[in-house]
């Protein structure tokens, strides 16, 4: 792999918040130094609500082709993710954390993106009891979920905007989609430090499943879907066994038909299908939903690019 400075591509770090402490703030030096060595266009994108303000000025000062986005207030992680990666303008783009910019190697990152034409995801060494679930809750939904996998991801411009062209596109740029056609290579992250969870992470985790399980409605739709036709044939049997019953049989008992053929047509039928029309309603919601492309509100900047 070479190391010489790139001089016919641009590189874009976006960051979907800024959550640098003392250690984070010194991190982010290091890295535009060394986007700096190893390409001449660079740039770097920190998305914000506009609640560290008093900050701004110094990181202008300290760092160079910088761009300062402000949203608005109380959007959501994953949402900030896309908004930022949509306002990167580089051929290569890297989607990262505060958290975790200490602990990835970026340059080599980009490059194996650029080189293999494929996403790029770092990943933490190690085992989680929550793999097997999240794997069959991620295929499903139809995305390559993986516990260790990291917030930290490379993507060649290509595939990024294949990615934020999709409907459930805030999933798309966390974990990869498993449709065979999208290239993913896993990169192991040895120097991830392990850390007690925030409650904001958390409660981030808790976003991610609950965007998971509306992103698995069309696959449980079809298995209702299924399970409903069972139902019905169910149904239908029960209620030709109570006919025949009610011929063959002297002593049954008044009104045990008219009941048998109401509980045959309704009571199973009708919990299936309100379980379906829960999750499907919530999947046209994210369907109707209008959030793409008005997220950014300002933008402030060293450099124009």
């Amino acid at each position: 792999m070479t190391t010489s400075r790139r001089e016919d591509v641009l590189v874009s770090v976006c960051f979907a918040d800024a959550e640098f402490d003392a250690a984070g703030y010194d991190a982010l030096k290091r890295l535009a130094q060394a986007l700096n060595e190893s390409f001449r266009y660079w740039e770097i994108l920190i998305l914000d609500d506009g609640s560290r303000r008093h900050m701004e000025d110094d990181l202008l000062r300290a760092i160079e082709n910088l761009r300062l986005l402000r949203t608005s207030l109380g959007m959501p992680f994953y949402r900030r993710r896309v908004a930022v990666a949509a306002e990167a303008i580089g051929d290569l783009v890297l989607l990262t954390a505060a958290e975790e910019i200490g602990q990835i190697d970026a340059i080599a990152l980009l490059r194996t993106a650029e080189q293999d034409g494929a996403i790029v995801v770092s990943r933490k060494p190690g085992w989680s009891a929550l793999n097997l679930p999240l794997r069959v809750l991620g295929r499903t939904a139809g995305f390559q979920v993986n516990a260790q996998d990291m917030l930290s991801a490379a993507f060649p411009r290509t595939l990024l905007n294949r990615l934020l062209a999709r409907r459930d596109r805030e999933l798309a740029v966390r974990f990869p989609p498993a449709d065979g056609l999208t290239p993913v290579i896993w990169r192991l992250c040895d120097t991830a430090r392990g850390k007690g969870r925030s409650l904001r992470e958390t409660r981030r985790r808790f976003n991610l499943l609950h965007r998971l399980l509306v992103a698995s409605a069309p696959r449980v739709l079809a298995l209702l879907g299924l399970g409903s036709l069972l139902v019905v044939l169910s149904a239908l049997a029960y209620i030709a066994y109570a006919i025949i019953v009610w011929l063959v049989m002297d002593d049954v008992q008044s009104g045990w038909l008219t009941t048998s053929v109401v509980l045959g047509l309704t009571s199973a039928f009708l919990g299936t299908a309100i379980f379906g029309l829960s999750i499907g309603l919530q999947n046209l919601i994210e369907l109707l939903a209008t959030n793409a492309g008005d997220d950014v509100l300002e933008e402030r900047s060293a450099v124009d690019l």
